[in-house]
């Protein structure tokens, strides 16, 4: 059987490219072919893991390239609208970081490449959508097992952004502006942002919050933001992510509540709490593993039955657009809708 190639054409969002290569290396349909980045030491990193690969400094080498099929897009926010476009114009599929672009106007440029050339699409921004937790949450939800869903709170408490594995000093793009449309808000929020669409069936009808430098003044970009969502199916949510928790503070927090029901996790504890969802009061329960499809595994299967991915190029734009009018309202103090 001949597998499908992948190919890394950037790099920059480490964070992503070693569990990718390792998911496709672990899918039998899948091989990676060729990886590109500037850095000479972090690509012959990446490549390493990768095993027998062609490794390069141009990603437009691996965008030609014959035996690459699915274009793996992990660029830094300033460079990745023109990578997926270029892709996209070869005929390769296209799994891309998040955020998929710096404006709508290249969010909006890629997905008239993407449609008019016929391949699929998806950001990393929707593969909360594929995780056991989130299936098994939007399951209870449609059930009407909590009830009719009134608001959520969603937590991310982290620090700064490493420019590398085991790598905590120096530069990272993630707190340069140039390089990325928002600070630590946007770095989680915009998966927050596509869980909640998801799991709400519905989407956000404005938006607005606050955010600062908490911690670390020196930063050009925020390292906290906190935004109030209202849906149009009349849940509010809040979201808050940070760059500015310390060490070994850390934790992300999830509940939902309903008319009938709560559905509460937290990482620092590892429980899942459910109220009314067994009609039992409370129950307590360790969390799931993390697990479910894979981005890899997903992505293969949508190519063999030639259907979108779970998050389409229109919903990774949209998930996008929510995210910039969350800091359009931050900065004209007001709710925008998105």
């Amino acid at each position: 059987m001949r597998k499908i190639g992948v190919g890394f054409a950037a790099i920059d969002h480490w964070y992503a490219v070693f569990p990718t290569i390792q998911e496709a290396l672990a899918n039998e349909r899948t091989a990676v072919v060729a990886i590109a980045h500037t850095d000479p030491a972090r690509l012959a990193d990446a490549a390493s893991t990768a095993g027998d690969v062609a490794a390069t400094s141009d990603w437009r080498e691996v965008v030609k390239r014959d035996d690459v099929q699915i274009v793996v897009n992990l660029a830094s926010s300033e460079r990745i609208a023109e990578i997926s476009i270029a892709a996209a114009q070869a005929g390769k599929h296209i799994l891309s970081g998040k955020p998929m672009a710096m404006t709508l106007a290249q969010a909006d440029a890629i997905v008239k490449a993407v449609r008019t050339n016929g391949v699929l699409f998806m950001a990393f921004d929707g593969q909360g959508r594929l995780g056991e937790s989130n299936r098994s949450f939007k399951l209870w939800i449609d059930e009407g097992r909590i009830g009719a869903p009134l608001t959520a709170t969603m937590s991310l408490l982290g620090g700064l952004p490493m420019p590398w594995r085991d790598q905590r000093e120096g530069y990272s793009w993630w707190i340069d502006p140039q390089r990325a449309p928002g600070g630590a808000w946007i770095d989680h929020a915009i998966y927050q942002v596509d869980t909640l669409r998801y799991l709400f069936g519905c989407e956000v009808v404005r938006i607005s919050g606050e955010m600062g430098n908490l911690v670390h003044k020196e930063l050009e970009l925020e390292d906290w933001g906190r935004a109030l969502v209202r849906f149009e199916g009349g849940q509010i949510a809040t979201v808050e992510d940070t760059w500015a928790s310390p060490p070994g503070g850390g934790g992300v927090l999830t509940e939902i509540v309903g008319t009938k029901g709560v559905i509460r996790t937290h990482t620092r504890t590892g429980k899942l709490e459910l109220l009314g969802v067994e009609g039992t009061g409370w129950v307590e329960r360790d969390l799931p593993p993390r697990g479910g499809f894979t981005v890899i595994d997903h992505f293969v299967e949508c190519l063999g039955e030639g259907k979108d991915p779970i998050s389409p190029v229109e919903n990774n734009r949209t998930n996008l657009a929510v995210c910039l009018a969350f800091y359009e309202g931050v900065r004209e103090h007001k709710a925008v809708a998105p």
